[in-house]
């Protein structure tokens, strides 16, 4: 059996333990653009139940594709 073939990655999302170093490294050295961010805290429980808020984290749009960083 081969591999799964695809077309491109529409998004991604990291989980990382320092997001505003991350945040930074990804625009400032990448140039990746923030497309939506929130400020909310992973730990409220009603920023877990709401997706709109992103789980207090970033994401980036670059070549027509998401990516997102998270705590």
């Amino acid at each position: 059996m081969g591999l799964i073939e695809t077309t491109g990655l529409h998004h991604v999302r990291l989980t990382v333990t320092d997001l505003e170093r991350s945040k930074a490294s990804y625009a400032d050295v990448l140039g990746f653009q923030v497309a939506a961010e929130s400020p909310g805290s992973p730990d409220d429980p009603d920023v877990r139940k709401d997706p709109e808020q992103l789980y207090g984290g970033v994401v980036f749009q670059t070549n027509g594709m998401l990516f997102g960083l998270r705590p």
